[in-house]
Formats: structure tokens, sequence, C-alpha cells
């Protein structure tokens, strides 16, 4: 392993990964390095929904029935109101996906062998160099690695922009009141005609009900603001006021996306914030990993220039 990078990029999960991707079209040295197991990266939050038109924005080679990553598409969504009528139907083409196994293969789009991957490793601080300027990593081992830019792509614990020494950017942390919470239940209900095949919305209680990958019952999801405790009062009203089908819970997962606001940059010298560290989000909805698609695809020739350049100052930047 060499100890000198064009970038390197902490943390592997969709936005870091996805940089790699684009930064790896112009032969750069890159360094991506994640605190998890290659095989388990997210697995913490298991299916997601993947606007379908998103792959063809980002030339992301479309997920089919076969793919590891691919569980289903939908093309219609339904709403209702508070009392559970006035339904309202949707035109919407989504895919769902296995979170972990979409980002595999935004790893396999990667085939330059300028850019190495780096797991089960901890990252423990920002290195500067003797003008208090970023120059690198430092790793739980006090090793240091350098690179002309360092991105924190660490999700929503933010380990490097928290640790930041500057006048420039931001350290807050994203803590329990700037974060959106989700609960999923992975239901299976006691009557098998209850299957889910179209995803319904519940917008007065931010919850809805949706297909699962099992085929024999459906996602029931919930969002809410201010603490998870908050959360499970929010769905236990939920379930109280609409009419759900019986049913019994065989897991749960529990997930939380910025909801406040970004950062007042996404730069420093030798710096970059994407992603949840950048509060990179749809307030909407939590979905976070199209809008920072979107994000790096709208910056990517800024940061082709600057190393063309040579020049990852802030000013360059």
């Amino acid at each position: 392993m060499k100890n000198m990078y064009d970038a390197i990029i902490v943390g592997a999960g969709t936005a870091g990964t996805f940089l790699a991707y684009l930064l790896s079209k112009k032969d750069l040295n890159v360094l991506v390095i994640d605190k998890d197991n290659e095989d388990t990266i997210r697995s913490n939050l298991d299916i997601i929904h993947f606007p379908s038109h998103a792959y063809d924005d980002f030339n992301i080679p479309r997920s089919m029935p076969g793919d590891d990553d691919y569980v289903k598409e939908f093309h219609e969504t339904r709403s209702r109101s508070a009392l559970n009528n006035y339904e309202k139907h949707n035109k919407l083409d989504v895919h769902v996906l296995h979170l972990n196994k979409f980002i595999k293969k935004l790893r396999g789009m990667i085939t330059s062998s300028n850019v190495e991957f780096m797991f089960n490793t901890t990252v423990s601080d920002l290195s500067y160099d003797q003008n208090n300027g970023i120059n690198g990593v430092i790793l739980a081992q006090n090793e240091i690695l350098y690179a002309k830019i360092v991105v924190d792509a660490s999700g929503i614990d933010s380990i490097l922009r928290r640790k930041i020494s500057s006048d420039y950017m931001e350290s807050f942390e994203i803590d329990s009141m700037k974060r959106f919470y989700v609960l999923l239940y992975y239901a299976k209900f006691k009557d098998p005609s209850n299957v889910v095949k179209l995803s319904t919305s519940w917008t007065y209680y931010k919850c809805w009900i949706a297909p699962n990958d099992s085929g024999d019952g459906g996602i029931i999801g919930c969002g809410a603001t201010t603490s998870v405790e908050y959360l499970r009062k929010c769905m236990d009203r939920f379930l109280t006021s609409i009419e759900v089908p019986e049913f019994t819970v065989e897991k749960e997962e529990i997930a939380s996306t910025p909801y406040t606001r970004n950062p007042y940059s996404f730069v420093d010298n030798h710096f970059l914030a994407i992603g949840d560290v950048g509060a990179l989000t749809n307030p909407m909805n939590g979905e976070g990993i199209m809008w920072n698609f979107y994000f790096l695809r709208d910056i990517i020739d800024v940061l082709y220039k600057a190393f063309e350049k040579d020049d990852l100052s802030l000013d360059s930047l």
C-alpha cells in the first residue's frame, strides 16, 4: 500500500464510492477507507428506493431481475389522508434495491487500478502540515496516509468535519435534534391476501406501507424528528389510527438522516464534505442517495480542474 494519494475518501457508502468512480475516470490515485467490513457495509439498512430515471442521469447500469441488488420495481404510489381516505394515485418509476448490494454494484463500476479500497480500518483524525494545512489522515494505529485532498464521506457521524481545525468549515455535530429518524417494520401479514404490491403513504403521519423483498408481507415505515423514542410513539399513533391488517414483525431497522441544514461550506483547504456529512438529503422523505449523486455530478468538473492545476486550496475549490 502506498502512503501518498491524490485523494483519500473516508467512507465507502454510496457517496464515497460514487465519487471514487468519478475520480477514477481521470486515473487519479484514490484511496477509499471504511471502518466496516466489505461484505456488510451499510447493512443496518437493507431496502432502499432508487428513482429509475437516476440510472440514466448518472450512467449507472440499470438493475435488472436476477441482479444481486435488484428486488422489484413499481410505477405507481398511492397517498391517503389522515382519516385514511381521499386516495390519490401518483405515477412514479422506482427501483427497490438492497443497499449493500447496490454499493457493491457501484464499486464494480470502478475499473481503474489506481483506486484502492481499505475496509475494517478506522480513521482517527486529520493530519496537518507545519503550516496547519490538511495533508492526509491518521489511522487508529497512528499511521499517516497523505493526500492532496481528504474527503469526509463518513456519514452522519461526520468524523473528520467535526474535528477540523478551520475558520471556514463548520464543525457542528449532527445530533439528535438535527436528525430525521426512520423506523422500518418488516411485516408478515396474518392474511396472505394482504401482501403489499403498491406503496401507500399517509403524509400526515409521515408513515407508509411498501412492498418488501420476501413477497409475503410489506414494510411499514415511519419517520420523525427529535429522537428514536418519539419516533416509536409516532409509529404507535399511526398503527392505532389507521386500520392496518394484523401482522407480526420479522425484523426492524432504524436509520437517520440529516434534517436541519447544510454546513455553510462544503470545502476547505484540501478538504471536501459530501453525503450526510454535508447534510445532503431530501428533507421531505430523507432519501439522500440521488441528491448526493446530483451534487457530485455538479462539482466534479471543479475537482478535475483543481487536480489539473495541482491546486486543491480553498480558493481553487
